[in-house]
């Protein structure tokens, strides 16, 4: 099965995580050509499945994740060699209870393979954004609060989403990226749409850079150009989309004004 999902530690570089169907992480930090590999823990809960999604603890360094097809999500504990934490993602299209995914005895509907995304919050090690292309809507899970997610997002957009990053300059920021075409900001705490950029396609991989405070790389699969845009507000950076206009500012109806990001305070 092909590697679908890789990703470096951000505190420890020299660890790679990668997905296909099974985790496996790599330390390169001895060996480039031949590095030392181990699996997180055993067993395999993501078996038979593909792993679409791989993300590190952004607190805890020993701390990774990991989503598959089936809507299967994995807390690993790198120091236990263990999973800490697993549960089933639930859909709004889901055609069984909730409870269903937590032991009820219920007759049930396997779940249709969808492309998972997920990210921790780079402020609160317990939390991640849960998101697929399936569903239009994404969710806050909570380690704490296991039993429910702690926010729902249901009215950003109207199709599937195909990628999700969480800001690491401003943890209120979440971005999101769907099948409806609409690259998106949202308040995490509010719930609000902060920005929607001037696209006119979904991109299948976003990510918020760490060091230049609001670009954004964001990249279409099927035709593997990447753009660079930017929350400032200005207009996408890259060429082909100068046309597109400047991205304005979604006034709060809580506040009554547009939300100023953390590094511009």
């Amino acid at each position: 099965m092909p590697v679908r999902a890789l990703e470096f530690n951000p505190n420890k570089k020299n660890l790679l995580a990668s997905g296909g169907s099974e985790v496996l992480i790599q330390d390169i930090g001895q060996n480039l050509k031949k590095p030392q590999q181990f699996k997180p823990g055993e067993p395999n809960f993501h078996e038979g499945h593909a792993i679409t999604a791989i993300s590190w603890n952004r607190g805890v360094n020993h701390i990774l994740a990991s989503a598959s097809e089936n809507g299967k999500i994995v807390v690993w504990d790198l120091k236990q060699s263990k999973s800490i934490f697993q549960f089933t993602e639930p859909t709004s299209q889901s055609t069984y209870e909730f409870d269903n995914y937590y032991g009820d005895n219920s007759e049930q509907q396997a779940p249709q393979a969808k492309r998972m995304q997920m990210i921790w919050n780079p402020d609160i090690p317990l939390q991640f954004v849960v998101a697929n292309d399936e569903d239009s809507m994404f969710n806050i899970w909570d380690l704490r609060k296991t039993a429910y997610p702690v926010a729902t997002f249901k009215n950003i957009h109207t199709a599937g989403i195909l990628s999700v990053s969480w800001c690491p300059s401003d943890s209120n920021l979440v971005l999101s990226s769907a099948k409806d075409n609409r690259t998106v900001v949202s308040n995490f705490k509010t719930g609000e749409v902060v920005m929607e950029f001037p696209t006119d396609t979904g991109y299948d991989k976003l990510a918020w850079s760490s060091k230049l405070h609001g670009r954004i790389a964001a990249m279409e699969a099927e035709t593997g150009n990447v753009s660079v845009l930017s929350y400032q507000p200005q207009k996408a950076l890259d060429e082909s989309q100068s046309e597109a206009g400047f991205a304005t500012p979604e006034i709060s109806p809580s506040t009554g004004e547009a939300y100023a990001p953390k590094w511009l305070n």
